[in-house]
């Protein structure tokens, strides 16, 4: 079209629309089609998927996934894991959702975890350990950061305690007694202060430096069966040489009160 024809075209179109102009490759300008404009409408696409199967001789037949969804905006984002093994009360489950909208982040979770541990003696024990969180992480610069978070959970563990028959002419058989002990909930507060400007390689963090200050409490409630406070500090300093080699340095400190 030449110019005078896309004048026309424009002048012709609705005033709800805008018409699209592409370059054919030549120096000139032609309309190609007219767009009306429509209110956005949040709609979510896969952005990672990940899913395998596995095998082993202690928890039989699992299967493990990851998803990731968000918006074309980016305005919000829903995580969902997960390690499925026999039942849901041996697997562990996460899922997430962030609210992304503005500068100051919001988030929910909830969780269900299982771990198996051997103690001094070789026993076994196990945790349980399930709840839920809300979350907030609001940007004090572009390299720092304040993270609240408000944690519900429950442990509850098992312990699994061996016994064996021993005969003279056969081998030991051993077999375990599952007792359940009594549960404990925790009601937490956390806030966190990060300073993170590192520049990530291929396997993580190359140069730069991170730091943190991580403060806890558990308050005494109704519902809490414990009641405690935790100060920690954790300073990280990241150094490339050769562009082949990472050293790094790490500094820890940490303090618990409490009950």
């Amino acid at each position: 079209y030449r110019a005078e024809t896309l004048e026309q075209l424009a002048g012709s179109a609705p005033d709800s629309s805008t018409v699209i102009f592409e370059d054919n490759g030549i120096g000139q300008t032609v309309a190609i089609d007219f767009v009306s404009p429509r209110p956005y409408k949040t709609k979510f696409s896969p952005d990672m998927f990940n899913a395998d199967a596995s095998y082993n001789t202690f928890m039989g037949l699992g299967g493990m996934g990851l998803i990731s969804l968000s918006d074309v905006m980016g305005n919000h984002r829903v995580n969902l894991a997960g390690n499925l093994y026999y039942s849901l009360e041996e697997s562990n489950i996460m899922t997430s959702y962030y609210y992304l909208k503005h500068k100051t982040n919001y988030g929910v979770g909830l969780f269900h975890y299982k771990t198996y541990y051997r103690s001094s003696n070789w026993d076994m024990f196990s945790d349980r350990t399930y709840g839920g969180n809300i979350f907030a992480s609001h940007p004090l610069s572009k390299f720092k950061r304040l993270d609240l978070t408000m944690n519900i959970l429950g442990i509850e563990r098992n312990v699994y305690t061996s016994s064996y028959y021993l005969y003279y002419d056969r081998p030991q058989y051993y077999y375990y007694e599952s007792e359940k002990l009594e549960g404990v909930h925790s009601l937490n507060l956390q806030t966190e202060f990060v300073n993170d400007n590192t520049l990530w390689g291929y396997t993580g963090p190359a140069r730069g430096t991170r730091y943190k200050f991580n403060f806890e409490h558990s308050p005494q409630v109704s519902f809490s069966d414990v009641s405690y406070s935790i100060f920690e500090m954790d300073y990280r300093k990241y150094f490339r040489i050769d562009n082949k080699y990472n050293f790094i340095t790490r500094v820890g400190f940490g303090a618990s009160f409490g009950k």
